[in-house]
């Protein structure tokens, strides 16, 4: 009976000491996890930022707010293989 009681003691200190393990192991992906979303956060808004802008202003210029850039364009925006430094229009990328 005793050799029982002290398997049973060994089993129950295991079992506690696994218990213990595991809840520091779930402390630890909780707070890595909190990290990654606050990262993930920070990222998100600093590129949302520049890109609605961008957006916002390719939508100007297709729509032919600004200026004469791109105003006979007909087809989505695709980048432009040179850029225009002088105010006319640029010309489109060709598709390969």
């Amino acid at each position: 009976m005793r050799a029982l009681a002290e398997a049973f003691n060994r089993m129950s200190d295991e079992i506690h000491a696994k218990t213990v393990a595991l809840e520091a192991s779930r402390q630890r992906a909780q707070k890595a996890l909190q990290d990654y979303l606050e990262v993930l956060g920070f990222v998100a808004h600093e590129l949302k930022s520049p890109v609605n802008g961008a957006l916002t202003q390719l939508n100007l210029i297709e729509g032919g707010y600004v200026g004469k850039a791109r105003k006979a364009s007909t087809g989505p925006w695709r980048p432009c293989a040179v850029p225009s430094t002088t105010g006319a229009r640029s010309r489109r990328a060709s598709p390969t």
